[in-house]
C-alpha cells in the first residue's frame, strides 16, 4: 500500500495526478483544499476515495457550507448502492432527507429524496415500507404535483407494486382540489 502524501496549506494539489490525490491524508487538508479535493473527486467518482472525502467534508461544517450537500448525500447513496450495501442507503438517504428539511426549497428537495427512496424500494416487492412511501408521495405530494401522481401509477403498473387503484387525474373528491387554495409547499 503507498504511504499517505501529507500536505500543507501551500502544497499545489490542483497538479497532483489522480494517483497522487488518492494517496493524500484528508484529515491533514485546510478547508480551501478539502472543498477543491471535494469537487475533483466528485468528478474522478473513485469509490473508496471518493466515499473518504465525503465523509471527511460532512465532518467539517464550516467546509460543507460550502460545497452542494445535496450532491454530497446523493453521491454516498450511490457509492452504498454500488456496494450493494441498502441499509447503509437508506441510512444516507434519512440523513439526506433531514439536511433536506432545513433547506429554503425543503418541500422540492424532500420530494426528490422521496423519489430517491422509493427508486430503492422498488427493488424489494416485499420492502415493508415501500406501500406506505408510495402512498405519501400519491397523497402529500400528488395533490400539488398533479404529473407526479401520473408517473406514480406507471410505477406501480410497471413493477406490480401492491397499492390500491389509483388514477393519475385530480377529481373534484381529492382533497383540496379545485379549492382554490394557495400552494404554499407545506
Amino acid at each position: 500500500v503507498p504511504e499517505k502524501i501529507s500536505v500543507d496549506e501551500e502544497t499545489p494539489i490542483a497538479h497532483f495526478t489522480a494517483l497522487q490525490l488518492k494517496r493524500i491524508d484528508v484529515k491533514t487538508l485546510a478547508d480551501d483544499q478539502l472543498i477543491y479535493l471535494t469537487n475533483r473527486a466528485m468528478m474522478l467518482h473513485h469509490g473508496a476515495f471518493l466515499y473518504e472525502v465525503l465523509q471527511e467534508i460532512l465532518e467539517r461544517p464550516e467546509a460543507g457550507d460550502r460545497v452542494d450537500l445535496n450532491q454530497v448525500y446523493l453521491a454516498l447513496v450511490d457509492l452504498a448502492v454500488q456496494k450493494y450495501d441498502r441499509d447503509a442507503a437508506f441510512a444516507w438517504l434519512e440523513k439526506g432527507l433531514a439536511w433536506s428539511q432545513k433547506q429554503d426549497n425543503a418541500f422540492e428537495l424532500a420530494l426528490q429524496w422521496k423519489m430517491r427512496a422509493l427508486t430503492l424500494r422498488v427493488e424489494d416487492p416485499d420492502d415493508s415500507e415501500l406501500v406506505s412511501l408510495y402512498e405519501e408521495l400519491w397523497d402529500k405530494y400528488g395533490k400539488k404535483l398533479p404529473e407526479l401522481r401520473q408517473h406514480l401509477s406507471m410505477l406501480a403498473e410497471a413493477y406490480n407494486l401492491p397499492v390500491k387503484e389509483k388514477s393519475g387525474i385530480i377529481t373534484s373528491g381529492d382533497d383540496d382540489a379545485g379549492s382554490g387554495k394557495l400552494f404554499t409547499g407545506d
